[in-house]
């Protein structure tokens, strides 16, 4: 799986499958896990076509404790983005 080239870079990163409202179960799983770093993808876009935030990272932003990262999903990238 992708993340587990990560291992090989020194990052530790882990992925989970949550239920319940999505901004809340990431940030009450943050929380827990006492994540130095939340890394959420995004794949909204304004009505100019640049990469907007989207409700659950908008979310995540405002609730979560630690610093966000939102990346902008890239059309033909492969893995999860590009949708």
């Amino acid at each position: 799986m992708w993340w587990r080239s990560l291992d090989g870079l020194g990052i530790d990163a882990s992925w989970d499958l949550l239920s319940g409202d999505p901004a809340e179960a990431i940030v009450a799983a943050a929380r827990q896990m006492g994540s130095p770093l939340l890394v959420v993808g995004t794949h909204s876009r304004s009505e100019t076509g640049h990469p907007a935030l989207g409700r659950v990272s908008f979310a995540v932003v405002r609730k979560a404790l630690c610093p966000v990262l939102v990346v902008p999903s890239t059309p033909g990238c492969g893995g999860l983005g590009g949708r």
